[in-house]
């Protein structure tokens, strides 16, 4: 639980004899799914600072992430340090980019845009000059005519979407549910299986529900933790017929998963799944390693006395945002006593 930053390891790590060696074995060898964007500073900082562990051993780990801990402990007594994820959606990447490149066909008319989709690509060029021409498309308003191009616009071997493609298609929304139910049909051979499951966990329904869960499965079979939370995402929304067989899955998802900057995902899922036995996984969320995720705890979790008590060390703890520390006040400051 120390290695993916559960809170439930943290509140253990308190009162645990061996946990001083298996924090210091996490510093040395850094166990996030992702490092960029995945937290764990101040979750170990923290059990640094509270356990009172000498700052040597932390030293003598060498990692990237040890020293990050030592410069958040060292910085504790100054201004609160934040420790919200950097990380942006994957469609705000493509956007940023897109800015920055040129754009070939700014003024070029719609119809003659679908016209260079559907003419034959040059020898050699694998379709490599209609990837702008999808971007274009991506700009402006979505049209449903490029679905029965769709299967068209592959490149590859094996086939897979061009540039542009998945986001042009995601763009029309619930226009695109019943190409995409007949692309999902054969997961894993159709070169579209993949923006179809997109399409489905957006806008499909609870006949959409066993497809689903079979991506969704196949996917944690192959330890393909990233964007799984478009999934728990999905099962949310679709609600109470997702709830006996998502549920199970979410639940698994927040105590398995290395993959802690989507914790937050997983944590909603849950609640709107099965609001009346939340309560745990919103304690839990109090000491996680994912700012998000403490900060929807202290927003949420029933005010048990533990609760109350780990708040109210929250509204005061330096190595916290100013953010978390306001809502930990108000949370306190708002709760009827007891």
């Amino acid at each position: 639980m120390l290695q993916r930053g559960r809170g439930q390891g943290a509140y253990r790590a308190m009162t645990d004899p061996e946990a001083p060696a298996l924090i210091y074995a996490c510093l040395a060898r850094d166990h996030r799914y992702m490092t960029t964007i995945d937290e764990r500073e101040i979750y170990l900082a923290r059990l640094v600072r509270d356990l009172r562990l000498p700052l040597d051993p932390v030293a003598d780990c060498g990692s990237d992430l040890a020293a990050q801990v030592l410069r958040l402990l060292g910085d504790a007594d100054a201004d609160a340090v934040s420790g919200e994820s950097e990380a942006e959606d994957a469609d705000e990447v493509v956007k940023r980019i897109q800015m920055k490149r040129e754009r070939p066909y700014r003024d070029t008319p719609h119809d003659e845009l679908f016209a260079l989709l559907r003419a034959p690509a040059a020898p050699g060029t694998a379709n490599d000059a209609k990837r702008p021409v999808l971007f274009e498309l991506a700009r402006r308003d979505p049209d449903p005519a490029l679905l029965d191009l769709a299967e068209e616009l592959v490149h590859g071997d094996p086939p897979r979407p061009m540039s542009g493609l998945p986001r042009a298609v995601r763009l029309l929304g619930a226009a695109a549910l019943d190409h995409a139910r007949r692309w999902v049909v054969d997961m894993d051979h159709h070169p579209l299986a993949f923006i179809g499951t997109s399409v489905l966990s957006h806008h499909g329904d609870e006949t959409d529900l066993p497809v689903l869960l079979a991506r969704f499965d196949q996917r944690v079979r192959r330890h393909d933790w990233c964007g799984l939370s478009v999934f728990t995402d999905a099962f949310a929304r679709i609600g109470l017929p997702a709830a006996a067989v998502g549920d199970r899955r979410v639940s698994w998802l927040w105590r398995n998963s290395p993959h802690s900057s989507e914790r937050i995902d997983y944590l909603k899922a849950i609640v709107a799944l099965n609001p009346y036995d939340s309560g745990w996984f919103l304690g839990d969320a109090l000491l996680d390693c994912e700012s998000q995720v403490r900060l929807h705890g202290v927003e949420h979790a029933p005010l048990t006395k533990r609760n109350r008590v780990l708040i109210g060390r929250l509204s005061t703890d330096p190595l916290e945002s100013e953010e978390l520390r306001a809502a930990a006040v108000a949370r306190l400051g708002s709760a009827p006593p007891g």
